[in-house]
């Protein structure tokens, strides 16, 4: 990992200045090349998260969260007047996911597993562990 360097159990590029660091002098290119830099440091560390083994508990628990997110959207939804239709309808307020998640399509619950995972994988990256308690 020649570019990168540890921070704060972060990993962000040498030349990187801190955010709040910038000054109205620093262009806005040297705005975007940080958070390109920031990017670049988390996709690296991700993609090493990549690589740890999933375990059963670890699938279920991204299963458990995929799920949860879906009620949370749909529920969200339903606050907003949207209803179950066959077809998403903006003007009508009708969206077809709007089921319990185990009724979804597999290609929309897998939106809601890659959502979890990369939770997950956030998670992980911030430095914490997750443990299952009994």
């Amino acid at each position: 990992m020649p570019y990168l360097k540890r921070f704060s159990n972060n990993f962000i590029h040498n030349d990187i200045k801190p955010y709040t660091a910038l000054t109205t002098d620093d262009s806005d290119i040297q705005a975007s090349a940080y958070d390109i830099a920031i990017s670049k440091s988390l996709l690296y560390m991700l993609s090493e998260i990549e690589k740890t083994p999933k375990t059963d508990e670890l699938l279920e628990l991204t299963e458990q969260i995929a799920a949860h997110a879906h009620d949370v959207w749909a529920a969200g939804r339903i606050t907003e007047g949207w209803q179950y239709g066959p077809e998403r309808n903006d003007k009508w307020k009708e969206h077809p996911c709007l089921v319990p998640f185990d009724e979804l399509p597999e290609n929309e619950k897998e939106y809601d597993r890659k959502m979890a995972t990369e939770t997950l994988k956030v998670i992980q990256w911030m430095g914490f562990q997750i443990t299952h308690v009994d």
